[in-house]
């Protein structure tokens, strides 16, 4: 997607949860292939090196004995203020989120592909179930999320979703691998994972902002992931259950009412903005809403 494309204001309306069924290509026969709202970047990446440090006596809650991973993040804040995120992320679950997504080479038993993040909505087919592993990847989140809070330097009581946003924005925008640590992961990194990596693609990025808003002290407001398709051009955004303000872009959904979308593939999008390209896709193309807390 154009990132650089004017914004424009217009209300998106989501006629239906349930219209991708024409969209979704069956398994192949030899290799399975999961329908994955990922694809703006054809390429294939390989992940990054990982530094790996022990954890030392003072350090907070974490136990001396217990190995973690440590993540600087340099970024700006909404006041362009140089701001630095340092996250210690668990050795044991970064292993345990390895091993709960993605499918082992040649598994084709559909009761394992479920149980490793996908949902399975007919015969041999599959996508990415972003539900589970919203709700699973939550109990890595507190801890994280009070990390990226504290350096923001929000004031008692103050509304991150502005700070946590941009934020996550500029977390570099880039296609995860087709496989990772052995397993076919369809190029979708889980949250944790996108930390830990430093990288991620349009639905990566939405869910790990949604695991932030989530598990926020006083978090507000209901999240989904809304994917679109339009012959071959897809895209994802996390929406906000939120009372737009006047200007926004909102999206409505007849039983759920209106939200309002954030857009977390390149900084510079206001929550309730978006591009001409974004906006047109979710207008033409097929649109599946997914409900995530």
């Amino acid at each position: 997607m154009n990132a650089k494309t004017k914004p424009i204001n217009r209300t998106i309306a989501l006629l239906s949860v349930l219209v991708m069924i024409t969209l979704f290509i069956p398994l192949r026969k030899s290799t399975p292939f999961y329908l994955s709202f990922s694809r703006l970047d054809g390429r294939s990446q390989s992940f990054a090196g990982s530094k790996q440090a022990n954890g030392k006596k003072g350090e907070g809650a974490f136990p001396k004995k217990e190995k973690y991973f440590q993540r600087n993040y340099k970024w700006l804040g909404v006041s362009k203020k140089q701001r630095e995120t340092i996250f210690h992320i668990y050795e044991k679950d970064v292993k345990k989120e390895i091993k709960s997504f993605g499918v082992p080479h040649g598994q084709k038993s559909p009761l394992v592909i479920r149980k490793k993040g996908y949902m399975q909505f007919a015969p041999d087919q599959y996508m990415v179930n972003y539900k589970q592993i919203f709700q699973r990847n939550r109990e890595y989140f507190p801890a994280l999320t009070s990390s990226l809070l504290l350096s923001t330097e929000l004031l008692p009581g103050g509304d991150p979703l502005f700070e946590f946003l941009v934020f996550v924005q500029q977390i570099p925008f880039k296609l995860p691998p087709k496989f990772y640590e052995g397993r076919f992961i369809n190029s979708f990194f889980t949250p944790l994972i996108c930390l830990y990596e430093k990288y991620g693609d349009c639905d990566t990025k939405s869910l790990l902002l949604a695991e932030f808003l989530d598990t926020s002290k006083d978090a507000k407001g209901k999240v989904a992931i809304v994917l679109a398709d339009y012959f071959g051009t897809s895209h994802s955004i996390l929406a906000i259950n939120r009372k737009p303000l006047p200007g926004m872009t909102t999206l409505y959904h007849p039983q759920k009412g209106y939200f309002i979308p954030l857009e977390t593939s390149a900084p510079g999008w206001s929550p309730g903005f978006l591009s001409k390209n974004v906006t047109d896709l979710f207008q033409r193309g097929h649109v599946f809403f997914i409900d995530l807390n």
